[in-house]
């Protein structure tokens, strides 16, 4: 289970690293550089390349610029937070502290991205695609 979270997070700090909009959303400045206000909110993991995700992972992305992640399995869980921005298609994170349990050692990524009203893809340089779902 450690593994599946480690592999949930490093998914997700690539997501976020670099993700490019699919709708009209404003910019702002917050603490980690440009928001895209469209990426505001409460998003649930529900799939990486088209099969459901077996944990339930959650990232709330502040329009101060910072978020935090939670992951809960089976056996465990975890909660880290960072700051990430969204600038030109692409979407950047950075952890900066881990809350609760083991989850990655603090990074850095940035990933490409489309965001609608109520889901936020990922397309990762891998070839891998994470959706999210608005909670």
């Amino acid at each position: 289970m450690k593994k599946i979270r480690i592999v949930v997070l490093i998914l997700f700090l690539g997501l976020m690293a670099g993700c490019s909009s699919g709708s009209s959303s404003s910019s702002s400045s917050g603490g980690g550089g440009t928001i895209d206000s469209a990426l505001v909110g409460t998003w649930k993991q529900s799939t990486i390349n088209n099969v459901t995700v077996g944990s339930n992972t959650t990232v709330t992305l502040k329009n101060d610029g910072t978020y935090t992640v939670t992951v809960t399995d089976t056996s465990a869980s975890c909660t880290a937070s960072g700051t990430w921005s969204a600038s030109g298609g692409n979407i950047t994170t950075t952890q900066t502290t881990q809350i609760s349990g083991s989850c990655l050692p603090n990074s850095s990524s940035t990933t490409s991205y489309t965001v609608t009203s109520t889901t936020f893809t990922v397309q990762h340089s891998n070839g891998s695609t994470e959706v999210w779902v608005k909670s």
